[in-house]
């Protein structure tokens, strides 16, 4: 069934190069046209289905995991309703034992991911930090049951089957680039056989690569940039059985897969890692897509991850990858919905087209006739993902809309006091709405902020975040500054909560294009954005955390205005006021100030208040693990 809207789309496909989309774009059953992307979103994608599943495959820029990680981000805003990832395309493989060959052209599947780079260098050693604060995680329960019914060899052998089913297909439609390389190209080494000059050249011996004797010693450029053949790389051949065949039948593994930035062009490395992690295959994007999204890593093996590396086998090992996922869809239940279309659907298709085209919403009246609600006291259908596109084109003139990054360095490495973690951990756990004001002053190059620490963790944990801090911007000589501050933190919340309403909703409250125009900055303005704040709120279908930094900035407001709007907002986001009246999922709020605000200490009387101080972080030095277990195991 075609997709309504982008929500439909439940599968999503992450390729790093073109080889390995060109191999995943002809696999689609059908392809879909028009469904456009949110603004900002610099990924360019190709919409489809595969079998009962509509899938959207994103085309990156380029190979490794920082790129990975921010096409995954931007898949997620732009298609709200995708569920799994599947990284498609090649890797290198370990050879693995004589009773469990692994072949050029065979696929892996993954059960977890490590990153093999991410780590420590001691003189002695690389220790790689795999514990609970550092590593990825393990696959939701809904795959992890996928791959304990595909570890049964019966359903092993049909996965296989429809692989090589689909591969033929696929040969056929692309051609003879795509076929079989042959068993004599499949040729492995000893892990410690370099790849360098072995033969004598044409003016005597190579001086570099006659004094390689380790895997330390270098080896001359040109060897670098030379085939196995132009070098006589013949020897220490290993023997594998399974290439007796003249064709070999192709095999899928499942297990652990190295992920990182770094090529993995070592046999010895590679074996080493292999043996202490029991790591079989190498690869650079899923570790950057593992934290965004619940993910299958489907690679077929082009090289053994040794220095002999070729490109011999990347065309036919892309189209492998790529026919095992179509096979592993089909075992892949899909979800249904029912779904009656209903006559006062608010965000049409038309204002979903003007807005991919980049355009401002609303400049048509036949646009604004189209999202006008009929008759306000009827509930109306709504689309989440439209309707985060229609709140990105608020007119953001007069603020500087910029939410809260978050850092680098996890929470987790955070040194603070008990009484701190006695109460984020109360603040969390509270099946209530709860808002929490931290007082801390810490070194925002050597330390994290809590607020960032925290939507660092969240963000790992799939727990849907809405964030802000005053970014000292400029702003110009018609605004007032206090409204504009005020204003900017509103609008960017606003732009965030849509994430975690549910694909499809219906509702009596007023969301059309109308409403939102009135969002433009002013002082007059903060009314009508607090009354859409709470009406978002109502709606929320997960615990949210709001993290806001900066509010100390207002402590010093005059206008009247802006006293109230943020009384109004704090009061939104507090247990204590009945402004949520039940309704919607609990919002955990956190206020970041450097020091005591007046402001907070006057109109939030029942706000729970802690300090946290630079010294507090360094003397107590009490790590918050136990804080961040509890939001990591966090499941929606």
């Amino acid at each position: 069934m075609r997709p309504r809207n982008r929500s439909d789309f439940e599968i999503g496909i992450i390729c790093a190069l073109t080889l390995e989309a060109q191999a995943v774009d002809a696999i689609l059953d059908e392809e879909y046209k028009g469904f456009g992307k949110q603004p900002g979103d610099t990924n360019a994608y190709t919409t489809g289905r595969i079998g009962t599943h509509n899938v959207v495959l994103a085309h990156m820029p380029g190979m490794g995991k920082s790129i990975a990680s921010s096409g995954a981000a931007s898949l997620r805003s732009s298609f709200i309703g995708v569920k799994v990832v599947l990284v498609v395309g090649i890797c290198g493989g370990v050879p693995g034992s004589p009773q469990k060959e692994v072949l050029l052209g065979d696929v892996i599947i993954s059960d977890e991911v490590i990153q093999h780079d991410f780590g420590k260098q001691y003189p002695d050693n690389f220790e790689l930090k795999n514990t609970i604060k550092d590593s990825l995680g393990r696959p939701n329960a809904e795959i992890r049951a996928l791959l304990a019914k595909l570890r049964i060899p019966r359903q092993l052998e049909k996965l296989g089957k429809n692989t090589s089913q689909h591969l033929k297909v696929l040969q056929e439609r692309l051609g003879k680039e795509f076929q079989y390389p042959g068993v004599e190209q499949d040729r492995l080494f000893e892990s410690s056989y370099r790849h360098k000059h072995h033969r004598k050249l044409g003016n005597g011996e190579c001086k570099i690569c006659d004094r390689c004797e380790s895997k330390t010693d270098p080896i001359c450029d040109e060897a670098q940039e030379s085939s196995c053949h132009d070098l006589g790389c013949n020897g220490k051949l290993v023997y594998r059985r399974r290439l007796a065949a003249d064709n070999p039948q192709l095999a899928i593994h499942i297990g652990t897969i190295a992920s990182g930035d770094t090529v993995m062009k070592s046999g010895e490395d590679r074996d080493e890692i292999a043996r202490k992690y029991r790591v079989i295959a190498f690869e650079m994007e899923a570790a950057g897509v593992w934290d965004n999204f619940p993910c299958i890593v489907i690679k077929g093996i082009c090289d053994y991850a040794d220095s002999h590396k070729s490109k011999k086998w990347q065309s036919y090992t892309a189209a492998a990858a790529a026919s095992c996922a179509k096979a592993l869809l089909e075992e892949w239940d899909a979800v249904t919905q029912d779904y009656t279309p209903n006559p006062y659907l608010v965000l049409s298709t038309d204002v979903r087209d003007v807005k991919t085209e980049g355009q401002q919403l609303g400049t048509s009246s036949q646009n604004t006739e189209q999202t006008t609600i009929s008759d306000t006291s009827k509930k109306q259908h709504y689309n989440a993902s439209e309707l985060q596109s229609l709140i990105s084109n608020i007119n953001s003139t007069h603020s500087q809309i910029q939410p809260l990054a978050d850092s680098h360095v996890l929470f987790v490495d955070i040194h603070m006091s008990s009484e701190v973690l006695i109460r984020l951990q109360s603040w969390w756990s509270s099946p209530s709405s709860e808002l929490l004001w931290i007082q801390e002053e810490v070194d925002p190059i050597n330390q994290p902020s809590t607020g960032r620490g925290i939507l660092a963790l969240a963000r790992k944990a799939n727990i849907p975040v809405a964030a802000w801090s005053h970014n000292h911007g400029h702003y110009s000589k018609s605004q007032k500054i206090d409204c504009a501050i005020l204003n900017q933190m509103m609008l960017s919340l606003i732009q965030q909560f849509p994430q975690n309403l549910p694909p499809e909703f219906q509702s009596s409250t007023d969301f059309s294009i109308e409403r939102f125009r009135k969002l433009d900055g002013s002082c007059e303005s903060i009314d009508d954005a607090i009354n859409l704040i709470r009406d978002l709120l109502e709606l929320g279908v997960r615990p949210l955390i709001v993290v806001i930094e900066g509010l100390h900035m207002l402590d010093q407001a005059k206008d009247q205005h802006v006293q109230s709007g943020l009384r109004a907002l704090l009061k939104s986001l507090q247990p204590s006021h009945d402004s949520l009246a039940g309704k919607g999922a609990p919002v955990k709020t956190l206020l970041i100030t450097p020091g005591q605000t007046r402001f907070l200490i006057d109109e939030v009387r029942l706000i729970n208040r802690c300090e946290l101080s630079q010294s507090s972080i360094h003397k107590e030095g009490l790590l918050a693990s136990a804080f961040a277990r509890e939001l990591l195991a966090y499941r929606p």
